[in-house]
């Protein structure tokens, strides 16, 4: 279901990711990561968040952190459509150096410099796209630690947006981030699935006999018994 509300139009679910995110920082966490299937629109409500968050927090700054240009180019896009008449800066490379707009995207690559994230000030949110490749011990560990998200009183707040909270090294995201993903990561994929926002993806294995090259009927018989 859509709903018109002061962020736009979202889903049911998207207005409840929100929600999931502010009560959590509410709670006293610092690092959520939001986990949300490929298709559910977590650049759209990654945006709306940025916006909220700078109605309540006026004078303070947000920090996107994405890890290819593709992902700059589209959240650049989708934070300006979102956040009509508040500059959104890029710095990354040697070309971009926007460090006084009020929402900036960024690189981790260009952030691994400590005179880069210097000139970046009053940041009181921040923003990580695949959020599973942050984790403490790596580059985001340090851009984290640099802005205060580690303080016992921290200086920002964290939102990580991910389709997969997990990975295939041994690197521990619980040492970053706080809060498990919640009903986020399975319900939520269901909820997409029964609501209609996905539609159910069915698939097909041909099973070639191993005593012809063309497929008897015997064969496609017991392929329908067993389910396929």
């Amino acid at each position: 279901m859509n709903a018109m509300t002061p962020l736009g139009i979202l889903r049911d679910y998207q207005l409840e990711a929100i929600d999931h995110l502010w009560k959590s920082w509410d709670a006293g966490m610092t690092r959520v990561p939001m986990v949300l299937a490929t298709g559910l629109g977590k650049t759209k409500i990654f945006t709306r968040v940025v916006w909220k968050w700078l109605q309540e927090n006026p004078g303070k700054r947000v920090l996107v952190i994405a890890h290819t240009d593709e992902l700059i180019s589209q959240a650049v896009a989708e934070m300006s459509a979102a956040n009509q008449g508040t500059r959104v800066g890029i710095v990354k490379g040697v070309k971009f150096n926007d460090v006084s707009a009020p929402i900036i995207i960024s690189s981790r690559q260009t952030l691994q410099s400590l005179k880069r994230r210097e000139q970046i000030k009053r940041v009181g949110l921040i923003v990580i796209d695949e959020a599973h490749h942050a984790v403490r011990e790596n580059t985001y560990g340090v851009i984290l630690d640099h802005f205060g998200a580690y303080d016992i009183d921290p200086r920002c707040v964290v939102a990580g947006f991910t389709a997969t909270l997990s990975r295939g090294d041994k690197s521990k995201l619980s040492a970053l981030w706080e809060a498990k993903p919640d009903k986020f990561d399975n319900e939520k994929y269901g909820w997409g699935t029964w609501e209609g926002t996905f539609k159910r993806m069915e698939g097909y294995a041909i099973m070639r006999c191993s005593q012809s090259r063309e497929l008897r009927r015997e064969d496609v018989a017991l392929l329908w018994r067993q389910g396929w």
